[in-house]
This record gives structure tokens, C-alpha cells and sequence, in this order.
């Protein structure tokens, strides 16, 4: 079996697309929820592991059993799947995952598990590589050889021979090295050997190298604050950061000055096309209101709108002691009752500009008790005005109507505008009515009953009696609602007409007899309906009916046999004619049918 996939073997968080297929067309199976797919997995050589499944959205971050449609309309059958971590983990080399749903061709996902990481370009993964493959040899173009690097790690590692150690090297005999050729007699002196003056550079800079650094060092090394050892004397270190806001080029927002070792940052001044908020618009509204409230400054429109304000107000004062929303104590000293119904505005703290009536006022501490609560208490010091805009409570307006006195005085009032006139009018047309209704009394509630009396008019009840014994005749003592009915008489009449039916095609019928005397008084029927006329003097009768096949069924008058019954159809309004022949007979046979 090929595989899907390769995935490194521990990999966690690994979300991949899956394609299901409609089982009767093929084509990608659309809109497959995850509570309609049974999802599991089997890593290699075990038993099956069921995948719990939750709805998720294409490009979702990583949840175990993760289930979505990326895109039913341009990606028509594309499901991602968020696998779970233990499906992926080390320990076999393969795993097999497996969607089961209705209407959907079963769906198996076979993942190869690797060990080596094939995404890492580096090392692939493998830990035991000391060094990148590159390094391993060079190529000599002078001499035509490949040179192969070494590992240059020797840890571990042991001389081979007799002689593995210091101390075993340092019993070797003056006469065995000697016999080598190297040293001409066993008082140790070398043969062969050119002594030359070499210099030793220290290139790993260990040591001192002091007398290279006064030699040669740079005449702006005290300037940079290094002495002639190399050694740093002090450092400054300055911390400033420029941000670029408007994605200008940073070479237009600074400039290096070299005279004052500064960088200055410039700014991006147009603002073209910039445009306020309305939630800028609102501050600077509520701005400015707050400081035109707080008096502005002088020479400012703001000090002249606060003026004309201060020339209205009665009073100014400030909350003290412990506010509430609806009354608090102040600094002003007026009587009791003096700013009663007036109109409190604050002017300053959290709630500058917001303003309710004064319910009462008393001197005791300036208590100030509003009609209506503020919607937030203020806070101690908050500055406000007493504005001369009278006010009166809904209590004592309500009190005022309801005062028989007060209500003499509306009507007036209300008839001063010559409104009265139209109110009389109204009284005395709702007076008429009244009296009609008084001359009825009522034993049940709400409707004219039988035992009804009436004192004036015409519907008396000597007038009811009356009409009571008309209706009586009229109807009968042997009246039946099923034949007597109006409604009954009128189906009687309709089928007493020359013509029946309500179709949209004429059917006209002659009744003849054998040497071609037109016959009245056969009753012609249209089979299995109630649809039943009579010939008139023509010997016709006619039928208003739809398109369709019917029977006819003739009763002649007395003197002729039954014909037989007779079938058409109707398709239009040109019908042929059809003849009904009645034989005579020497006896009275009487009606039939």
C-alpha cells in the first residue's frame, strides 16, 4: 500500500486536507458536518483508535479532532483535519487513518512515520553529524586531489602498539632511539640539524601584546577612550529609539550632526486627506464645553460664552460633605425655600454640563434635594449654578387638576378659547344616544334579550309581537329547512330552467320521434349528476358543460318506449346535434326515470 504522507515521527499539531467524494456521482461531497463522519486511526501492528471529532473553520488554530470545510464553492469536498498528536508519535513507522460517512466513498489516509526530518536542509534531522557535509573535502585544481577532512574530535580515543602511555614512552632505551638514526650517540646529540631564528606571533590574543598596541595603535584610540593596551577606559552608552509613524523614509525623518554628535529627528508635517473621528469630533465638543464651563481664559470667546451664562444664574455654589445622585449639602447660605423649583447646572467635575430641577432647598448645610436624580452622584467641590428657569414637579401639577377648585378655573380657561362651543356639541350628541339606551333594560348582560322592555319608540313590545306572528305564518307549521329554505327554492328553480350547468361548452339535445316530430316533455339527464332537464316545445333541451365525455339518459312522455341511453363528448361549443328516436306504442307506458 503507497502512502499519503511523510511526516517526521513525534510531529505534533499536524493539521492535514483530505478530498471526500460523493459515493453515487464521484464529484466532491459537499457540507459533511463532523457529527456525520466516524474518524479513527490504527498505528502499525495495533488495534483502532477512535478520533473525537468538533466543528471547526478552515485556517483554524490547532485542537485535537478538529474537523471543517475549507470551501464548499470553490473547493468543492476539501476537509481539513486536525490529527491527534498520539496517532503521530514515535514508536511504529506508519499509521492509517480512516473517514466513514454516508453518501461519501470511504476515505483512507495512509502516513508514513520517517526518523529523519527531510524538511531539514541543514542536517536532516540527525544529531550525529559533527559538521555540514561541505566541509568534509576540498578540491585541489594545482595538484588534480580531492583533500578529505578529518574529525578533529579525539576524545576517547587510544594510541595503539606497546607503547600507550607517557610513562611507557619514557622508558624507551637511549640505544633504541640511537639505532633509529636520529641521534648520532647516546649523548643525545641530533645530527643533521640547521638551527633557524624563528618569531612566535600570538594570534589567539593570550598573553599581553602591549608593545604591538603602543607601537601601532591609533592616534583616536584616546579619544575612543582605549588606552595602548587595548584596554577600554569608560563607556557611554546612550538609549533613543525613533519610531516611524507614517511609514516615511527613515532618511527623510533624521539628519547626523557631526559638529554635536547629534541625530535629529525630523517630523512628518502633511496631513493631507487626514480627517477627525467622531469620537475626536465628540472630545473637542465636550472639551470645549467642560472649559467654557470652567470659565476659559480672559479675552477668549470661551470667557465671553461663560459671561453670558453667569448673567442668568442666581446663584453659584459647591457640592460638600457626602453626595448622593439625588441630594447633597453645599456652600450656599440662602433662606430656606429660595431655590425651590429652580434649575441646578454643574459646571465642573465628572458631570459639567449635566443639569436637573431643584426639588427643595434648605439652609441647613445649602441642602440641595433634586427631582430627579443625577446619573452619577458628584463629587465633593464639584462646581454648579442655580439657574432662574422655574420648574414645577409632576406631583404638584397632578395636585392642581385634581383640585375641584383648579378644575373650575381649566374649564374656564378652556372655554375662554372658544372651545366650548364644540364640547357642548359633543355632550349633547353622546345625550341623545344615552337616551335611546335608556330605553332598553337588560336581564343578560350585554345584549337585547326576549324579556327586554322598552319605554318609547317603535320597537315596543306590542311592535315585536306583531312581527313575531308574521314571521310565524309565513314560515308555517309544516316548514322544513332542508326543502323550504330560500336557499332550497332557488336550487329548485335553477334546475327548472331550459338550460344547466355552469361548463364553458353548450351541449344542445333534440328529441324526436322516428318520422322527425319534435317532442316536448322528455326529461333528459346527464348520468350520475342531478343535472335533469325537459324538452320545450322545440323538442330541445341544452346543457352547459366542460370538456368531457357524458351519458345521456331520456324519460319520454307517455305514448313512447325508453330509448337507449346515448354517449358523447364535449369539446367545443359545435357539438354535433344528437338525436333521441322514441318508438310509439299503443299503450300508456307513463313516465320513467
Amino acid at each position: 500500500m503507497s502512502f499519503d504522507h511523510t511526516i517526521l515521527k513525534g510531529t505534533s499539531s499536524k493539521i492535514i486536507e483530505v478530498i471526500l467524494r460523493d459515493s453515487a456521482t464521484g464529484a466532491g461531497k459537499t457540507a459533511v458536518a463532523y457529527t456525520d463522519v466516524t474518524a479513527s486511526y490504527v498505528r502499525e501492528g495495533s488495534t483502532r483508535t477512535a478520533i473525537t471529532l468538533a466543528a471547526g473553520t478552515a485556517g483554524d488554530a490547532y485542537s485535537s479532532g478538529k474537523w471543517c470545510e475549507v470551501d464548499a464553492t470553490n473547493c468543492p469536498g476539501l476537509y481539513q483535519l486536525h490529527l491527534p498528536d498520539a496517532a503521530l508519535a514515535t514508536g511504529v513507522n506508519a499509521v492509517t487513518t480512516t473517514m466513514i460517512a454516508s453518501g461519501v466513498i470511504d476515505k483512507v489516509v495512509r502516513i508514513s512515520l520517517l526518523d529523519v526530518d527531510l524538511r531539514d536542509a541543514t542536517d536532516a534531522g540527525l544529531s550525529n553529524l559533527d559538521a555540514a557535509i561541505s566541509t568534509r573535502s576540498t578540491f585541489n585544481s594545482a595538484s588534480d586531489q580531492v583533500t578529505v577532512s578529518t574529525n578533529n574530535d579525539k576524545t576517547g580515543y587510544s594510541i595503539s602498539g606497546t607503547k600507550t602511555t607517557l610513562d611507557a614512552l619514557n622508558d624507551i632505551a637511549a640505544s633504541a632511539i640511537v639505532s633509529g638514526g636520529a641521534i648520532t650517540t647516546s649523548g643525545g646529540a641530533v645530527s643533521n640539524v640547521t638551527l633557524v631564528a624563528t618569531t612566535t606571533t600570538n594570534t589567539d590574543m593570550r598573553g599581553t601584546d602591549g608593545a604591538f598596541l603602543a607601537a601601532s595603535a591609533p592616534a583616536n584610540f584616546g579619544s575612543l577612550g582605549i588606552n595602548a593596551s587595548g584596554h577600554l577606559l569608560r563607556t557611554v552608552l546612550n538609549d533613543t529609539t525613533t519610531t516611524n509613524t507614517d511609514m516615511v523614509s527613515v532618511t527623510g525623518l533624521s539628519t547626523f550632526d557631526p559638529a554635536t554628535d547629534q541625530v535629529i529627528v525630523g517630523t512628518n508635517t502633511d496631513k493631507t486627506d487626514y480627517a477627525l473621528s467622531s469620537a475626536a469630533n465628540d472630545a473637542i465638543g465636550a472639551a470645549f464645553l467642560a472649559y467654557t464651563l470652567t470659565k476659559g481664559s480672559p479675552g477668549t470667546i470661551e470667557r465671553a460664552f461663560w459671561q453670558s451664562l453667569k448673567a442668568t444664574q442666581l446663584a453659584d455654589g459647591e457640592v460638600s460633605g457626602t453626595p448622593t445622585a439625588s441630594a447633597f449639602d453645599t456652600n450656599l447660605t440662602a433662606v430656606t425655600g429660595a431655590y425651590n423649583h429652580l434649575l441646578l447646572l454643574f459646571t465642573s467635575g465628572s458631570l459639567a454640563g449635566e443639569a436637573r430641577p431643584i426639588a427643595t432647598y434648605n439652609s441647613t448645610n445649602g441642602r440641595i434635594t433634586l427631582q430627579e436624580a443625577l446619573t452619577a452622584a458628584p463629587s465633593s467641590s464639584d462646581e454648579f449654578i442655580v439657574v432662574p428657569d422655574h420648574t414645577d414637579p409632576i406631583s404638584d401639577i397632578y395636585a392642581y387638576f385634581t383640585d375641584g377648585s383648579n378644575e373650575d378655573a381649566f374649564k374656564a380657561d378652556v372655554s375662554a378659547l372658544s372651545l366650548q362651543a364644540s364640547v357642548d356639541t359633543i355632550d349633547g350628541i353622546v345625550d341623545a344616544i344615552k337616551v335611546k339606551t335608556d330605553e332598553l333594560t337588560f336581564t343578560v348582560p350585554g345584549s337585547v334579550d326576549a324579556t327586554a322592555t322598552v319605554v318609547g319608540g317603535d320597537a315596543t313590545a306590542a311592535n315585536q309581537t306583531t312581527i313575531i306572528s308574521h314571521l310565524t305564518d309565513i314560515k308555517g307549521g309544516t316548514f322544513d329547512d332542508t326543502t323550504d329554505s330560500l336557499e332550497a327554492i332557488r336550487d329548485r328553480g335553477d334546475i327548472a330552467w331550459a338550460t344547466a350547468g355552469t361548463g364553458i361548452y353548450s351541449l344542445t339535445v333534440t328529441v324526436k320521434d322516428v318520422s322527425d316530430n319534435l317532442i316536448s316533455g322528455a326529461r333528459v339527464n346527464i348520468d350520475g349528476t342531478a343535472s335533469t332537464l325537459t324538452s320545450n316545445s322545440s323538442g330541445q333541451v341544452v346543457f352547459n358543460l366542460d370538456a368531457g365525455s357524458y351519458t345521456l339518459v331520456t324519460s319520454p312522455p307517455s305514448g313512447y318506449q325508453t330509448p337507449a341511453n346515448v354517449n358523447v363528448t364535449v369539446s367545443s361549443d359545435d357539438s354535433s346535434e344528437i338525436i333521441l328516436t322514441a318508438t310509439s306504442t299503443t299503450s300508456d307506458a307513463g313516465w320513467l326515470g
